[in-house]
């Protein structure tokens, strides 16, 4: 990835996460329970790797998500950070039944190809995949959100195209600010 392609990993997994925060029932019975409970301001702090590196680079996001009942969607607006890079972060997902879809952020330098997922005991699960303007490589990324204490978790994987596997690459605390 581009120097902040790693923040922009992570700016999708914590739109999503942020997104998921809040007062939302465990076994929440469809993805619209879980998102009608995420207006608000959230902060997050964790790690990520770097792409192509060892270590880890701490990662804060602040957030602001809106739900619309009529559009059956979370807006997402807000900012993260490393000490590599800064991202504004905006997006969109919309639910239906179960399944969520949309764009999670809107970059200058990114393409959203497909972001879609879907509620499953008690954790959202969500699969985008997205193009490099510059370089044009697709990556893969895989988010977790599940219940953590009085808060929430997210956790990050990259798709690794060498041994076809997803790899976590970071993970993000995250409560209401």
């Amino acid at each position: 990835m581009v120097r902040g392609g790693l923040l922009k990993v992570c700016v999708v997994g914590a739109m999503l996460a942020i997104g998921m925060g809040g007062t939302m029932p465990a076994n929440a019975a469809d993805a619209g329970a879980f998102l009608k409970q995420l207006a608000g301001n959230y902060r997050g702090r964790g790690s990520a790797k770097l792409d192509g590196r060892d270590n880890t680079e701490k990662v804060s996001c602040q957030v602001t998500n809106t739900y619309d009942a009529g559009s059956r969607a979370l807006t997402v607006r807000g900012n993260c950070a490393s000490t590599q890079a800064k991202s504004s972060v905006s997006g969109k997902m919309v639910h239906n039944g179960d399944n969520v879809s949309g764009s999670l952020f809107a970059s200058g330098e990114v393409t959203v190809t497909k972001s879609s997922g879907s509620v499953k005991g008690g954790k959202l699960t969500v699969s985008t995949n997205f193009s490099d303007k510059t370089s044009g490589k697709l990556t893969r990324t895989l988010q977790v959100i599940r219940r953590s204490g009085s808060g929430f978790e997210a956790e990050f994987f990259t798709y690794n195209y060498s041994n076809k596997k997803f790899e976590r690459t970071g993970s993000i605390r995250f409560s209401r600010s």
